[in-house]
């Protein structure tokens, strides 16, 4: 994977939905080192989910603004008790349409080519979304929202961590476990500590 293989669309306000995961950090990165303009960070905190993504999403804004100098930054947080997907999509959207920013990044990534290893089972809506057989638009939602990692999984993000020199810095500030029981940790053993483990090797 080449950095320069990702088109960093440039915009006068550019909005980032920051989960605290090592897909969205590692673009927050790149959008603060490389673009211009003014970047708006949004991140929803889920009370079901103890808020937990602000404190990794606050903390890697913090770094990415030690490693890259650039303080033209704003962190918008929405607290909600539970949303699902298409609520959370909408929430993003609105953003566009009430005109605080002119684009939406997303760091969406496709899942593993071969899943059969993994001793958990995602969601079928979720692996259809995220097939790697399909190349998938980089736009959607009328253009107002830019996935400019939807055609790569998530070892192709580490190899960006890799080529940016920031694993060290980054990655252990990030949290990817989607437990609904332990949160000041990766519990190590859903889904989505499996797919950090198959990319990188460890969880922190």
């Amino acid at each position: 994977m080449n950095i320069h293989n990702i088109n960093l669309i440039q915009k006068p306000n550019i909005g980032v939905s920051l989960s605290g995961g090592a897909d969205s950090a590692i673009l927050a990165y790149m959008l603060m080192k490389y673009s211009q303009s003014q970047i708006h960070f949004f991140t929803t905190a889920s009370f079901n989910k103890h808020i937990i993504t602000v404190k990794h999403s606050s903390s890697i804004i913090k770094k990415c603004i030690e490693l890259t100098e650039n303080f033209n930054v704003k962190h918008h947080i929405d607290y909600v008790t539970s949303q699902d997907r298409t609520e959370f999509f909408n929430g993003l959207i609105s953003k566009v349409d009430s005109k605080i920013v002119d684009i939406i990044y997303t760091g969406t990534t496709n899942t593993p080519a071969d899943l059969t290893n993994f001793k958990n089972k995602l969601n079928h809506d979720i692996v259809q979304r995220r097939n790697p057989k399909v190349t998938k638009p980089l736009y959607s939602h009328d253009n107002k929202m830019y996935h400019p990692f939807i055609n790569l999984d998530k070892k192709d993000i580490k190899k960006l961590y890799d080529e940016l020199n920031v694993l060290s810095e980054i990655f252990p500030l990030t949290r990817s476990c989607e437990s609904t029981i332990e949160f000041e940790n990766h519990c190590g053993h859903c889904w989505w500590c499996e797919e950090r483990l198959w990319a990188f090797g460890r969880l922190i």
